[in-house]
């Protein structure tokens, strides 16, 4: 991926942004989300599946596929990555962002 695809990848996704994408991949630590944006993946860790979860059970999981909505958390610069959540918490703060003017 080129500097300038994940440099733009950032600005359209900027931290505390709603944002709908595909689930494209379970792993063990969590799943990556395809977000429409070229090669660049969201990853919802397992821990960002639900609050105070201390364990993440199979059920946890979306199915592949499945369209979701994830805040996001931040930009992972090492893995070029989207980091997201679908905790409840974070979901509503992103909503409560989307209706706040600049």
């Amino acid at each position: 991926m080129s500097s300038d695809s994940w440099e733009d990848a950032k600005s359209r996704l900027p931290v505390g942004m709603l944002v709908v994408g595909k689930v494209a991949h379970h792993t063990p630590f969590g799943i990556f989300v395809d977000l429409g944006a070229g090669d660049v993946l969201g990853l919802v860790l397992v821990t960002d599946f639900k609050e105070g979860a201390a364990k993440t059970t199979p059920e946890d999981y979306p199915a592949l596929g499945a369209e979701i909505e994830a805040a996001v958390l931040g930009h992972r610069e090492s893995e070029r990555q989207i980091a997201l959540s679908l905790r409840p918490s974070a979901l509503e703060a992103a909503r409560r962002d989307e209706e706040t003017p600049p």
